[in-house]
């Protein structure tokens, strides 16, 4: 849930991952519980994937 009221980002946890995300309106993504790079380069595919199916990605 988002309310910017409380706090200024979405937090957001995939499941299958130990990692969790900040996802803030500028853009910026705060990553933390990652282990390992390739733990890190995991979840952030899954978010990555999450975000494209909701129509959510905006490209440059």
């Amino acid at each position: 849930m988002y309310v910017p009221e409380q706090f200024p980002a979405a937090r957001y946890k995939p499941q299958g991952v130990n990692v969790s995300f900040l996802l803030y309106s500028s853009g910026k993504i705060i990553c933390a519980g990652a282990k390992s790079v390739e733990e890190l380069v995991e979840a952030v595919d899954v978010l990555h994937e999450q975000l494209e199916e909701q129509g959510l990605l905006i490209h440059p």
